[in-house]
């Protein structure tokens, strides 16, 4: 006699996130800021051209965004920059397509790359292909404009103190804005 068993189970369905503001990969390298002329800070020249396609976000010291601007050539540790050739999207326009440009021979769109963008909560990601030549590289810069906080102390103070100050705040931010500047004046304004 055969007997035949039968077992019942339960198939579970695996809920795998495809919002890329979840599911995305960390690009960090302080290389792509476009404050790296030539290879200042690598030690040598940088390329995309084997980046795997997929979604990413920057987020390391040399910026969070990809520039809005031209960025001349021999930046961001590459001899090609890329940068934005257009706009980022507000929260409420989802995913959007761009263009990012790599300057290159007095040519600010030498070499083009469509990719996707998706406003996060307080970040963007970035749906980035490989570059289309080496040495191209996507450049990062700070997100946010640039602005001047004046600070009037009135009466007596004791400057010491004050730029002890500046210092712990400029410490505290150093990793939320990597490219934050602080300086103190002091004048009879």
């Amino acid at each position: 006699m055969k007997t035949l068993l039968l077992i019942l189970g339960y198939l579970t369905a695996v809920s795998i996130s495809v919002d890329p503001c979840v599911n995305h990969e960390l690009l960090d390298q302080p290389w792509r800021s476009v404050k790296c002329l030539n290879q200042n800070c690598s030690a040598d020249w940088q390329c995309d051209n084997g980046l795997v396609a997929g979604w990413y976000r920057f987020n390391g010291p040399g910026g969070s965004i990809i520039p809005e601007t031209v960025v001349p050539i021999n930046h961001c540790s590459t001899h090609a920059s890329g940068w934005l050739n257009g706009s980022h999207p507000t929260p409420g326009d989802g995913e959007v397509t761009r263009r990012v440009c790599f300057h290159w021979s007095g040519n600010t769109c030498h070499w083009t790359q469509e990719i996707k963008i998706k406003r996060c909560s307080d970040y963007f990601v970035y749906y980035l292909s490989m570059a289309p030549a080496c040495n191209l590289a996507y450049c990062t810069g700070v997100n946010g404009k640039e602005f001047k906080l004046v600070i009037k102390l009135m009466g007596d103070f004791d400057l010491a103190s004050i730029q002890k100050i500046i210092l712990e705040l400029k410490l505290s931010l150093r990793n939320r804005f990597p490219d934050l500047d602080l300086h103190l004046s002091v004048g009879d304004d």
